[in-house]
């Protein structure tokens, strides 16, 4: 007898990932690629959004067929996609431009524009988030201002999920979750914001139509079916953000537990059964189902930094080989005391988001002394990474109280010095759910409640098991609470030079 699986999709923003699980969450199987960010000029970021398809759908394939060999059959597919991103497409489908993903922020100049127009906790009283270079009416401006032929001719500003789901099934569609990150749809009536949109200079005919994130599909065309051997009958469920998707796949769905991820980027979230807005707008909040809220802040600079650190600066270094293994960056780490004696990175290599929202931010090391070597820098951006996740930490704990645990996901949750760092600064016990694939996973599960397999996407919180965990070390926790007091006044202080450096290198 045929064994049935169900697969939760993950389109990220380095690579794509597909997992295979049973219905109670355990996984049966998985693949990933990757593919690359495009940086032709400073702040600018882009992606080729025909690769990503074609990534996709050669990961899935893989996934497919190794999963037949094991006689396992396919119940659906549901997908989890990165937010903030945007590309232009004429009435073909076919990409009028490259997909501008969240780490573009080339459009400086039109968010001040916006916020000149109100003042900027309008719009983020309206949208739940703050006038800022990632969200879509600053890059749709920089679009009408610098490509106008191409403005005008776009029959549609999509993010990649949709893109994708475009040329599957030749619909236009978007999850509430994914169009909730956007900064153009109005929390409080669930539609697209118009007051947002004519300050555009758009029309809701230029964007897709809004649906749930339990949304079953129309029917994949049948040449990606051929192409990927799929049966053409299987459901496809639209999901949601890969944000509002992890907190779900990581049992996150209780109160008093607070999320934290770190992939390319980073988050802090929690749930709330109520859109819950900052008086002081640092932390933005999406819809993940009609009765699910996630609020939270998301850096730019996650494992992105780390990335940047072993593809430019270590390339020629024997010791991490020819695949550049993180794990060897992670033992160099390892070596150095808390505090890398004295080192502080500001990881701002992409600006930065959460919680405040400054763009101009760039990449420092702090402190920097002959005594300090490559392993130092190493665990100077691991810490420095957890310090921006203890600034929205302490945000939302304003916001909705402090949390009893952290459930940490993403690919930092591989590492126990990643997650001991996180327990340690943030003062919490930290736990790792079994599987650790988030996004995957609560993509999974909308799927599973959109066909009723299980009752509702509330058992998650029983689906999801832990068996890892690591608790603060209060020694160091209080050094920790020293440095970040010396971190935050760094930060501060250079925010002059960062605005003047910005205005120089554009």
């Amino acid at each position: 007898m045929q064994k049935r699986a169900v697969i939760g999709g993950d389109i990220g923003t380095g690579s794509c990932k597909v997992v295979a699980f049973d219905f109670e969450g355990n996984i049966i199987g998985s693949r990933t690629m990757e593919y690359p960010l495009i940086h032709p000029r400073w702040g600018w970021a882009e992606q080729d959004p025909r690769l990503i398809l074609n990534t996709f759908v050669r990961c899935l394939k893989e996934l497919l067929g190794s999963l037949k060999d094991e006689n396992w059959g396919i119940e659906l597919i549901s997908l989890s996609s990165v937010f903030h991103s945007v590309l232009a497409v004429d009435h073909q489908n076919t990409p009028l431009t490259n997909c501008l993903p969240w780490a573009d922020s080339r459009a400086l100049a039109e968010v001040e524009f916006i916020k000149e127009q109100r003042l900027p906790h309008y719009f983020y009283q309206r949208t739940g988030c703050p006038p800022h270079p990632m969200y879509l009416p600053g890059k749709l401006l920089w679009w009408k201002k610098q490509m106008p032929d191409v403005f005008e001719k776009a029959h549609k500003f999509i993010s990649i999920k949709e893109y994708i789901l475009a040329e599957l099934t030749g619909e236009y569609l978007v999850d509430f979750s994914v169009a909730s990150g956007s900064g153009l749809l109005n929390l409080h009536e669930l539609k697209w914001d118009n007051e947002v949109l004519e300050l555009i200079g758009i029309n809701t005919e230029k964007l897709s139509t809004l649906v749930s994130t339990q949304t079953v599909l129309p029917p994949i065309r049948p040449v990606w079916a051929r192409e990927m051997g799929l049966d053409p009958g299987t459901p496809w469920v639209i999901g949601g953000g890969d944000g509002t998707c992890s907190n779900l796949g990581s049992g996150a769905v209780g109160q008093g537990i607070m999320t934290a991820m770190v992939g390319t980027s980073g988050a802090v979230r929690v749930m709330s059964p109520e859109p819950k807005i900052d008086p002081q707008g640092r932390t933005w909040c999406y819809q993940m189902t009609d009765n699910m809220w996630v609020s939270g802040g998301a850096i730019n600079n996650g494992g992105i930094v780390y990335r940047w650190y072993r593809d430019k600066i270590m390339t020629d270094d024997m010791e991490l080989g020819s695949t550049g293994d993180y794990e060897v960056m992670n033992r160099w780490a390892q070596e150095i005391p808390p505090g890398s004696d004295g080192l502080l990175c500001l990881p701002f290599l992409a600006g930065e988001r959460s919680p405040y929202w400054n763009a101009n931010a760039r990449g420092v090391l702090f402190g920097l002394g002959l005594e300090h070597t490559k392993k130092h820098v190493a665990r100077a951006i691991m810490e420095g990474v957890v310090y921006r996740m203890y600034s929205v930490y302490k945000a939302l704990a304003e916001l909705n109280g402090k949390p009893v645990e952290i459930r940490a996901s993403g690919g930092f949750a591989r590492s126990p010095l990643w997650l001991s760092i996180l327990s340690d600064v943030f003062g919490c016990e930290v736990k790792v759910p079994d599987g650790v694939e988030g996004s995957a996973l609560g993509a999974a599960i909308l799927g599973m409640a959109a066909l009723k397999i299980i009752p509702s996407v509330n058992v998650a919180e029983k689906m999801v098991t832990t068996s890892y965990q690591c608790t603060p070390d209060w020694e160091n926790h209080r050094l920790y609470q020293e440095i970040y007091k010396v971190y935050e006044k760094t930060y501060w202080g250079l925010q002059e030079s960062f605005a003047m450096l910005a205005k120089m290198k554009r």
